[in-house]
């Protein structure tokens, strides 16, 4: 078992001076693994370096503070969508790892992600912007309300953290929104 995926990972993974001539007449878009497929945007999650680290991005916004908490989970850039970016995405969901830091939240992608989409994401809030946390059900948006279908989509409850332009809605692993949510909670202003 172990040889035969090795050898799945190594033809998934050709360098482009091997095979028939046909093969490497292709260009370098055309010899990438078809990433609709669970097992090739594995493949390529793990083997393929991306052009941008957003963990390093993000490391970078708050760099004198260190974390309070961190979390594995995903941001929800569109609730509504029905799309997968690739084989091991969920819908409208980038994955990666929330990290709290006494002056704000930073949400940074997943190594695999970065080479998947070929592109970095990093979602930092300032604490002196938030003005409300929340908790709402699985599947639901920022106004609370559940979309339909459970396929590739997080089943547990989401955090909601507003600024004064937008809402951003967050996938916390392992049903940890609350933690999060009570720990985001001293930046939320009293009410006047």
């Amino acid at each position: 078992l172990g040889a035969a995926l090795e050898l799945a990972v190594i033809f998934a993974r050709l360098p482009h001076w091997w095979g028939p001539r046909w093969y490497r007449r292709l260009s370098a878009a055309e010899r990438r693994a078809d990433q609709t497929n669970a097992f090739a945007a594995a493949v390529v999650g793990l083997t393929e370096r991306p052009g941008v680290v957003s963990a390093k991005d993000a490391a970078g916004r708050y760099r004198d503070a260190r974390p309070v908490g961190s979390w594995r989970g995903g941001w929800v850039y569109d609730p509504d969508t029905e799309q997968r970016t690739h084989g091991m995405s969920r819908k409208g969901t980038v994955d990666g790892r929330l990290t709290l830091y006494p002056s704000g939240l930073v949400f940074a992608a997943s190594r695999a992600e970065d080479a998947l989409r070929r592109k970095g994401t990093v979602v930092a809030i300032d604490a002196d912007d938030i003005v409300d946390v929340r908790v709402v059900p699985a599947r639901a948006g920022a106004d609370g309300q559940q979309r339909t279908g459970v396929l590739y989509r997080s089943w547990f409850p989401r955090l909601v953290v507003e600024t004064a332009e937008i809402a951003h809605v967050f996938d916390v692993a392992w049903g940890r929104a609350g933690q999060v949510k009570d720990r985001c909670g001293r930046f939320v202003p009293e009410p006047r």
